[in-house]
């Protein structure tokens, strides 16, 4: 689907075969509308009891016996239905009327529009919402209270910027890059909604205290009792890595119930840590990729042996195994893979390895064997869980016991799986299922989205992570709690920007890069935080901006910096709210640390510790934005929220 608007009954769907009719009733059904009709649409809308709908050539079409036909040829950009039809071009707004276009005065370049009984909303991929109260005849920007558009690389590219508009009698929204805004009819002022979102957590795991470890994608470690809210003063949830950073983990391991020795992989690192987290290495395999899996034999420590998996220098699969702890490694290429390994599973004596859509066999003197083809697994491998009556493999093509012929367990596609004492777990597209031998058993959704990662402790309970947070169940899954709102991301959308720094090499930089500016080089953060440390080196001044300035109610101050060794070279504690920091070089050269890796500083924001409790405040990446987008028609309200950027160069 690439649009949706209100309709009466229900919802229109607009996609690449056309537009449906979802009722509100969903045991209805959905109805596709114009028969056979396979015209791609953009936008649709309903004016008039007619449906119209925009091509991806712009051109306006209206749903008849024949399906969708061509009414204008357009092109045009935006529309909105409802007691009339707006239509949105490059120089402004139209009003369709008996099969033609009226063109009244409007903004310029609008790529999103509303359609209300008292106002007319339109918003420009440059500008800010204005609004009509007359039928078009004048329109007044109502910019009061919304963020100023993005700009540079970390912001979406021109005419993506706004996604949706509703135009209700008793309120107005607005969906943006930087967020969602809501006014009611006698407001002055925009006011942005908070979204109370929740990072993916891709792995998790109990340690034997009865905290729950947990790996929020792109978001660290965090570690605490489930169910404590991690808003609460008195809250155990804490950075349990802190000197790890932010990588984008896969995948962590905690041996010995999490007393010793803990193991975490990346896409690109394998890192270990000897003191609960408090202090990482990057463990060198060899590999010229490594990243995704990690396993340690069952006698572990005693039997110092560790695996992981990546790429080797000529672009094939490989899994490294070390037998001591670590320190030196040896690499098996798995014939036919040319990716990373998906999964991984010892029980040892035998290693066994998904990579692709197949399942290597390993024995202890290197060999590898394939022992699941590809066409059997039909796509990506993401468990491996090995029993007395042969491996469980769980991937897109279902769920498999490999015996002396594989046996299907489940036939839907397992985004996870765990293994209890009587039954496997298992995450599907259709939420939980319990498999036996004896057959399979629906749990439902623990929440309203994708379960990606799972895991049981030793009391039996069970924890999983997904695209909305980590949740945990005392009673074999059948019920599900909200583990923690712990949050490394701001709950409102973070935007910042970066003119006139050049990226240099700096191995003491957290990241092994540091921005560097002089006179006139700026960067600027918009953010809800409490605390915020940056964290810089070098010689010279700059002269930071809190919120505007004085003249604007808010702060300016000129810092000196003068050191050759990271350090914080400014910090301050805010308000709970949004506030804006401008950083300028005055003179001099000054670097700053080249992944934007603010850390919170606790109470003192002037000391560069990291917190020993309580929720994070802020901290921009510099990694490559990823989430999802809607928009298209109007009167349908898809919000699309990146938590990440890019710095502007």
């Amino acid at each position: 689907a690439a649009a949706c608007a209100e309709a009466a009954g229900g919802a229109l769907i607009g996609g690449a075969d056309g537009v449906w009719w979802v009722p509100s009733t969903a045991a209805a059904g959905a109805e596709r509308l114009g028969g056979a009709d396979d015209v791609a649409v953009v936008a649709v809308a309903e004016a008039g009891g007619d449906v119209y709908a925009l091509d991806g050539d712009g051109a306006l079409r209206v749903l008849g016996d024949d399906g969708l036909a061509v009414a204008h040829e357009g092109p045009w950009n935006a529309l909105a239905g409802g007691d009339v039809l707006l239509l949105a071009d490059g120089p402004g707004v139209a009003v369709w009327e008996a099969g033609g276009a009226r063109a009244v005065p409007g903004p310029p370049g609008a790529v999103v529009l509303a359609a209300g009984l008292d106002a007319w909303l339109a918003a420009a991929a440059s500008g800010g919402v204005w609004a009509s109260r007359d039928l078009g005849a004048t329109w007044i920007e109502e910019a009061t209270g919304l963020e100023e558009a993005s700009t540079g690389s970390g912001s979406p590219g021109d005419g993506a910027h706004w996604s949706a508009l509703v135009a209700a009698e008793d309120a107005w929204v607005a969906a943006s890059w930087e967020g969602l805004y809501g006014r009611g009819p006698e407001d002055a002022r925009w006011t942005q909604w908070e979204l109370r979102t929740s990072p993916f957590v891709r792995a998790l795991q109990w340690l034997a205290d009865g905290t729950l470890l947990t790996a929020p994608y792109g978001a660290g470690l965090a570690r605490g009792t489930p169910g404590a809210d991690a808003s609460s003063e008195t809250t155990d949830w804490v950075d349990a890595a802190p000197s790890l950073g932010w990588p984008w983990l896969r995948a962590v391991l905690a041996t010995e119930g999490g007393a010793g020795r803990w193991w975490a992989v990346g896409g690109v690192h394998l890192y270990a840590s000897d003191d609960g987290g408090a202090s990482w290495r990057v463990v060198l395999t060899g590999l010229a990729l490594v990243g995704d899996v990690v396993a340690v034999a069952p006698g572990w420590p005693e039997d110092a042996r560790v695996w992981s998996g990546g790429v080797d220098d000529d672009g094939a699969g490989a899994l490294v195994a070390s037998g001591d702890a670590g320190a030196t490694w040896t690499a098996t290429r798995l014939p036919g893979c040319s990716e990373k390994p998906s999964a991984l599973a010892t029980d040892g004596t035998t290693t066994w390895v998904g990579c692709g859509g197949g399942v290597w066999e390993v024995a202890s003197d290197g060999a590898a064997r394939m022992v699941l083809p590809a066409p059997l697994a039909a796509g990506a491998i993401v468990a491996l869980l090995p029993t007395p009556e042969g491996l469980v493999v769980g991937g897109d093509g279902g769920l498999w016991r490999l015996a002396d012929e594989p046996v299907a367990l489940l036939p839907t596609r397992v985004r996870a799986a765990v293994d209890t004492d009587d039954a496997w777990i298992v995450s599907t597209d259709r939420g939980l299922v319990r498999v036996t031998g004896a057959g399979s058993e629906p749990l439902g959704w623990p929440s309203d989205d994708l379960i990606a990662s799972l895991a049981v402790g030793g009391d039996g309970r069970l924890a999983a992570g997904g695209f909305d947070g980590a949740w945990t169940s005392d009673d074999a899954g059948v019920t599900w709690a909200l583990a923690t709102d712990r949050d490394r991301y701001d709950d409102l959308d973070t935007t910042w920007f970066y003119d006139g720094w050049a990226v240099v090499e700096d191995p003491a930089a957290k990241r092994g890069d540091a921005s560097v500016g002089e006179a006139g080089a700026a960067a600027e953060w918009r953010l809800a935080a409490t605390a915020l440390a940056v964290y810089g080196r070098g010689e010279g001044r700059l002269l930071v901006t809190v919120d505007g300035g004085d003249a604007a109610g808010g702060t300016s101050e000129e810092v000196a910096v003068a050191g050759g060794t990271w350090g914080v070279v400014w910090g301050a504690s805010f308000e709970g709210g949004i506030h804006t920091v401008r950083i300028e070089v005055l003179d001099g050269r000054v670097a700053l640390d080249g992944g934007e890796r603010w850390r919170a500083a606790g109470a003192d924001p002037f000391v560069h510790e990291p917190p020993t409790a309580g929720p994070p405040t802020v901290r921009p990446r510099n990694e490559r934005p990823c989430g999802c987008g809607g928009g298209g028609g109007a009167g349908a309200l898809l919000v699309g929220l990146a938590m990440v950027g890019r710095r502007r160069r």
